[in-house]
């Protein structure tokens, strides 16, 4: 019995670190502000990936906030000296634009491990606002073309600002404040002590 379970634990710390290391497919950043006329790169990354040969993915965006001025691929799977060929882009559906490629080489010349910058994006505000990207419909395969399953993973979030701490302007007191009324009674006295030693010495 204390064998089958450790084959059990076995089983399922290879299961879960397989799915772990599974190849994943992710938007730079999935959400962007944007201004009327702004340009905006986002970068599609793939992460964990073995003997890359080729992708394709659609990017989903609101047509109305934004659109795709053109899509440059990255330099990630042409890294082991395969020639790679881009398919795309295709922006004919509003809001939806496909793009790929594809590697040509030697059939013992493999292709890219790890992980990299697959393409860059290249995006025009239509108007001020908050765009929302999304990957869909993303394949990939091994040189010979064999199909890689891949992971949509969202984007890391990005760390928070500190907090701006306020400024504390100096406070002065209100002109009727017991700070004030001492002073203005204090400098009262002075003056009539200087009246006193002005009018002795004129008496001398």
């Amino acid at each position: 019995m204390r064998f089958l379970a450790g084959i059990a634990v076995l089983l399922t710390w290879a299961a879960a670190t397989q799915a772990q290391a599974a190849p994943r497919i992710r938007l730079a950043s999935d959400q962007v502000a944007v201004a009327a006329g702004q340009a905006i790169s986002v970068d599609v990354l793939i992460e964990d990936v073995s003997n890359l040969g080729s992708f394709q993915f659609n990017l989903l965006y609101d047509p109305d906030l934004v659109e795709v001025k053109t899509v440059q691929l990255g330099d990630f799977l042409g890294s082991t000296g395969r020639q790679p060929n881009p398919l795309g882009p295709r922006t004919d559906r509003p809001g939806d634009t496909a793009f790929g490629a594809f590697t040509l080489g030697g059939a013992d010349q493999a292709g890219p491990d790890g992980g990299g910058r697959l393409a860059a994006v290249q995006l025009v505000g239509k108007r001020a606002g908050m765009a929302s990207l999304r990957l869909d419909r993303t394949q990939a395969t091994d040189p010979q073309g064999r199909p890689i399953p891949l992971a949509v993973s969202t984007p890391a979030p990005q760390p928070s600002p500190p907090p701006v701490q306020p400024t504390l302007a100096p406070t002065l007191p209100a002109a009727n404040s017991p700070s004030l009324v001492l002073v203005a009674g204090g400098v009262a006295a002075l003056a009539v002590v200087l009246a006193a030693l002005a009018l002795r010495r004129r008496q001398r």
